[in-house]
């Protein structure tokens, strides 16, 4: 009886940690800011919850490299500096990049939706480490869910890159859809490290990048400077 009460706290608390993300304000430091450090996907805390999939980890392993492969190079700091309507975003994809290309987890394939909480992910930015200063943004990816309506999960994290202080977790789906052409109608680049399956990468991938256009939506739809250009029309 008492490790089932201990489960049900647990399990609490996570829900609680989660209600508590989503029902937080948009912090206006995410927007003091024409400059920032983007560091692209990162597949730390990852599971790919689908059963028929369960014992592969290892022969599938290289898709992570895949999904973080096409993410880095369709979301560029370009791109992202366009998207979120920054003067300058900076690049540091080291330590994701060294996620995707050292990936271990011997479990990271699962039979039930997978799930973080706040603390997994403020554990988590603490790791980080790069030569920029001043405002930094990753996107955690947290799930690849294949049951129900398959969805990509993850969160944004803005985080001051000094002292690793989570400024807003901004927590998104996305939709992925069959084919090997993404939802712009760009054709997925391939290389030697790449798997065979371009299906199975191309499906997650544009799920990622439903998500990151949301979530770039949002931003620029809750921008203070937005509404002031708006009232400056009246």
């Amino acid at each position: 009886m008492k490790h089932i009460v201990i489960v049900f706290l647990f399990i609490l608390s996570s829900f609680i940690s989660f209600s508590q993300i989503e029902a937080e304000e948009i912090n206006p430091k995410i927007y003091s800011t024409d400059t920032i450090t983007w560091f692209g996907a990162d597949f730390s805390l990852f599971k790919l919850a689908n059963r028929k999939k369960n014992g592969q980890e290892e022969k599938l392993m290289k898709y992570i490299y895949a999904w973080n492969t096409q993410y880095r190079n369709y979301f560029t700091n370009v791109k992202m500096a366009r998207l979120l309507s920054l003067k300058k975003v900076y690049k540091d994809f080291e330590f994701t990049n060294n996620v995707s290309d050292n990936y271990n987890e011997s479990n990271w394939i699962s039979s039930t939706r997978h799930s973080i909480n706040y603390n997994d992910i403020e554990n988590h930015i603490s790791n980080f480490d790069s030569e920029n200063d001043g405002i930094g943004l990753v996107y955690i990816i947290e799930c690849f869910n294949k049951y129900e309506i398959s969805k990509v999960h993850g969160y944004f994290v803005w985080f001051k890159i000094e002292t690793k202080e989570i400024l807003y977790i901004d927590k998104t789906e996305g939709k992925p859809t069959t084919g090997h052409l993404n939802s712009w109608g760009v054709e997925i680049s391939w290389d030697k490290n790449m798997p065979k399956n371009k299906g199975m990468t191309g499906f997650w991938f544009q799920g990622m990048i439903d998500a990151t256009i949301k979530f770039t939506f949002d931003y620029k739809e809750n921008d203070p400077k937005e509404d002031e250009k708006e009232d400056e029309q009246y």
